[in-house]
């Protein structure tokens, strides 16, 4: 309650992990939020069809663990898949990733990497000049070095 419901998060979308594991917690917890995955991988190491996968194997061992955890329904309907970010290829920096990660570095004093969440970044400051309006939320999913 300290801060409006955001319409939409960003993050990336490497192995699908991240983004099932919050689309399946905004629904459980009966946020709409959507979430925006940006594909930083190429389509046959994740994207829609591995969310589904994940979403609805976590979804099926949590509702094991906890019979009042419902089994739900349509896995894709809070997440967009955008791949307009990926770029070349896998770790092949955008010019949009490299400008999304020095203006973090410059307004907010904070290190992004142009792998992952600089492609995220750059999904949401593309939408932002775009004009869409709202809450929104950037979700930093830092790699380990």
């Amino acid at each position: 309650g300290e801060m409006p419901e955001p319409e939409r998060i960003y993050l990336a979308c490497g192995t699908s992990g991240s983004v099932s594991g919050l689309s399946l917690g905004l629904r459980l917890a009966g946020i709409s939020t959507r979430v925006i995955a940006t594909q930083v991988t190429p389509a046959s190491i994740s994207g829609p069809a591995a969310h589904e996968r994940l979403f609805n194997e976590t979804n099926a061992l949590l509702h094991t663990l906890a019979s009042s955890v419902p089994l739900l329904a349509n896995p894709r309907c809070n997440v967009e898949h955008r791949d307009e970010q990926f770029g070349t290829g896998y770790a092949e920096p955008t010019v949009a990733a490299k400008l999304a990660v020095e203006r973090m570095q410059q307004t907010e004093a904070v290190s992004l990497e142009t792998t992952y969440t600089g492609k995220a970044l750059a999904a949401l400051i593309n939408d932002i000049e775009s004009g869409i309006s709202g809450p929104v939320m950037f979700w930093n999913t830092p790699t380990q070095t």
